[in-house]
């Protein structure tokens, strides 16, 4: 567990680096960005500002470093980790969650006020812009931890997508347009965790077990079904 602090503690410090970085890349444009206008204004803020896109891999590519040495040095690990592929895709979906952060961090409720949308459409845009840009983070970074552990890519996209939904989807069911600012708050940070933990923690358990593949499955289902709901519920 202390070396999971430390793999957080210095992702926060390699994407805060990352924020001092000018963006000068023009990957993406409002042309070739497969979204709703406004989930396009979402992405583009985020890529365009200081360290763009750069800050969200960095931070993940320190976990993703951190994950590996753990795996390859620290000998408990080959008994707690059975498989570190489906491990590292249920953490890398709960991390994938920085990623709506950042996309309600550039502007506000207020910025949208001259603009014929209202606020359910606006979070819509945020909840579409959020899974784009996840989808492409973890198809990266699952590729590369493929390279390294081997194991089921298929599942381990299934699981960190999923993952990353169901995370996703609370996160905007407790804080909407302002995660920011609504997570410091105790009550709704505590609402957060036990959401989260009620169904991510058995999966990650269940990945780090020799367990046949339909539990697995079984739990996903759940987590996609539960995360579909919260995310209506966030809309109505």
């Amino acid at each position: 567990m202390g070396l999971f602090l430390v793999g957080l503690t210095l992702s926060l410090i390699a994407a805060n680096s990352a924020v001092k970085i000018p963006s000068k890349l023009k990957l993406l444009t409002y042309e070739n960005i497969p979204a709703k206008p406004i989930s396009k204004k979402s992405v583009l803020d985020v890529s365009r500002s200081s360290g763009g896109l750069l800050k969200i891999l960095m931070s993940i590519g320190i976990l993703l470093a951190l994950y590996w040495y753990i795996v390859s040095y620290v000998p408990i690990a080959s008994y707690l980790l059975s498989n570190p592929l489906l491990s590292f895709a249920v953490i890398l979906g709960m991390m994938s969650v920085t990623v709506y952060n950042w996309l309600n961090t550039y502007d506000s409720v207020e910025d949208y006020l001259h603009l014929p949308i209202d606020d359910t459409e606006l979070l819509k845009s945020k909840f579409q812009a959020f899974k784009a840009i996840s989808t492409v983070l973890i198809i990266t970074i699952l590729g590369i931890s493929y390279l390294l552990y081997g194991g089921n890519l298929l599942l381990a996209l299934a699981i960190a997508y999923i993952t990353s939904f169901y995370v996703g989807a609370v996160t905007m069911f407790e804080s909407g347009l302002n995660p920011n600012e609504e997570m410091i708050n105790a009550l709704t940070f505590t609402k957060f965790l036990v959401l989260v933990n009620i169904l991510v923690i058995p999966l990650l358990s269940l990945t780090s077990l020799d367990l046949q593949l339909n539990y697995i499955v079984g739990l996903l289902v759940t987590m996609m079904v539960t995360g579909k709901i919260i995310e209506n519920m966030s809309f109505s």
